[in-house]
């Protein structure tokens, strides 16, 4: 582009004839950009790691001098290793609980073994936890099987039928199956394992659930949540719930209802028979940021994990 600007410039000044001034800018362009890239492609890129090492070596040494290291002394050294069998017998302990599964990549396992179907979805870095199995306490690579809301369409879908997550998803930190596939201690829809056959398992309230939710009920309403997929083969359906908790504001009326209505510009919470007289919102479903607006004078923790604690899911 500079050497452009030179020519046009060289032009202007002795008005060459046009046919002259063409000829100028043919060679401005093959001088600026053709020659330069033809040097790279065919003499540079071939050769690149001997060329350029005389320049990457001057950065080298450079940057030694700039940080006082240029006087250090190379030594080689030998990593010769003596070991013996039963030489770890005394630290089994320690070596017993060696992590072997990496929270930052077991996700996509956790997702193709665990997930079951696609309105379901594992974080992308899962969590590690410690309990205690059968008297002694085991490293735990842990997460909650919460909603995938990108996958579900519809209003009805999202804010009736699909409210919440089910179960927690609990692997050994250092045990894995032969074939290298965790080894869970806490897994499956029903949500079984060594943890607990007992615990709550749907979770209304995690990082990933939907904006908002219109649960609950009377004993007599039908029941329109979707609990959770049925494994049983030969049952017919998905099984389905009714919130039974007390975790948000009642929509029954009309004041309420106009009033949520309004605050998430939706028609369908106002004109929808699935809003009935008992019926619960529940949003901020976030457990940071719920704690964040009810005690905004507390230090959170960046990255909140599930727990089983008394067979419910904090």
């Amino acid at each position: 582009m500079a050497i452009l600007f030179v020519v046009a410039g060289f032009i202007g000044r002795w008005k060459l004839p046009l046919i002259g001034a063409a000829m100028l800018v043919v060679v401005a362009v093959v001088a600026g950009g053709l020659y330069p890239w033809a040097i790279q492609r065919f003499q540079v890129t071939p050769t690149e790691q001997a060329l350029e090492n005389e320049y990457i070596q001057r950065n080298i040494n450079m940057t030694r001098q700039a940080y006082g290291l240029d006087d250090t002394e190379v030594m080689p050294y030998d990593a010769t290793t003596q070991t013996e069998q039963g030489a770890l017998r005394e630290d089994t302990e320690t070596t017993s609980n060696i992590r072997l599964l990496d929270p930052n990549v077991v996700s996509s396992a956790f997702a193709q073994l665990q997930q079951f179907r696609p309105y379901y979805q594992f974080p992308d870095m899962l969590n590690v936890d410690r309990y205690e199995i059968d008297g002694e306490v085991q490293d735990t690579v842990i997460s909650t099987r919460e909603l995938n809301p990108d996958q579900i369409d519809g209003w009805y879908n999202q804010a009736v039928v699909y409210t919440h997550g089910y179960g927690v998803v609990a692997a050994y930190g250092s045990q894995v199956q032969a074939d290298g596939k965790p080894e869970f201690m806490q897994a499956g829809i029903p949500s079984t394992g060594e943890i607990s056959d007992s615990y709550e398992p749907r979770i209304y309230f995690g990082e990933n659930s939907p904006q908002y939710s219109i649960v609950g009920g009377s004993e007599d309403d039908e029941p329109l949540e979707l609990d959770r997929p049925q494994t049983n083969d030969d049952a017919a359906g998905d099984a389905k719930t009714t919130f039974a908790g007390n975790g948000g504001p009642g929509v029954g009326n009309w004041f309420n209802r106009l009033s949520y209505s309004i605050k998430f510009q939706s028609t369908d919470m106002l004109l929808s028979d699935a809003v009935r007289p008992e019926s619960q919102i529940l949003y901020d479903r976030n457990p940071r940021e719920r704690v964040e607006k009810v005690a905004p004078y507390l230090t959170v923790d960046g990255n909140p994990y599930p727990a089983i604690v008394d067979d419910k899911v904090v």
